[in-house]
């Protein structure tokens, strides 16, 4: 089942994706502040993730593409807890997407999917505390602040900062 929104769609993962998504994995400025990836991540590791994403029952992991169906980045929902109604995002985009509008329309997707088709009530994640570029497109998305705690990220103590947004209380994200 194919979604879409302006130039850019969600799909499942492909083989074919392999080689984009090992080039943002790979890029230390993209894998800074993430707890995957790095330099010796290799192409076997990606093509066993894309291969095990579509049996996952517990997390769905989706391809941001545009029209020319070019693997942008990955958007999920992580640990899917049906009971509780919840699951965790996270998003990781190839550093050609930055910027272009596609890490907005995969997470509005997402969202829509984690609400209106799994009937979750909450999304959460968590960022570090340095990752401000990445805290303004959560809040721009709508996730709200919850509360800060600590962690020890690549050898330094870090703070995380918790954010949410519910079903029920899920702004209108401007297009732009």
């Amino acid at each position: 089942m194919e979604e879409r929104t302006n130039h850019y769609s969600l799909r499942p993962l492909e083989l074919k994706d392999a080689d984009r998504m090992l080039e943002w994995m790979q890029n230390r400025d993209i894998t800074r502040f993430l707890q995957i990836g790095g330099p010796e991540t290799t192409k076997d590791h990606v093509l066993s993730f894309i291969q095990h994403s579509a049996e996952d029952q517990d997390n769905l992991h989706r391809a941001i593409v545009d029209d020319t169906d070019t693997y942008l980045g990955t958007v999920s929902l992580k640990h899917i807890d049906r009971e509780k109604r919840e699951a965790e995002y996270a998003i990781a985009m190839h550093n050609s997407a930055l910027g272009t509008g596609a890490s907005a329309d995969g997470s509005r997707l997402i969202l829509q999917t984690a609400f209106e088709e799994l009937g979750l009530q909450r999304v959460y994640l968590y960022v570090l505390e340095e990752n401000q570029r990445a805290i303004r497109f959560y809040n721009k998305m709508g996730f709200q602040y919850t509360h800060s705690s600590t962690i020890e990220h690549k050898g330094k103590k870090k703070t995380l900062m918790w954010f949410e947004i519910l079903r029920d209380a899920r702004p209108a994200v401007s297009e732009n």
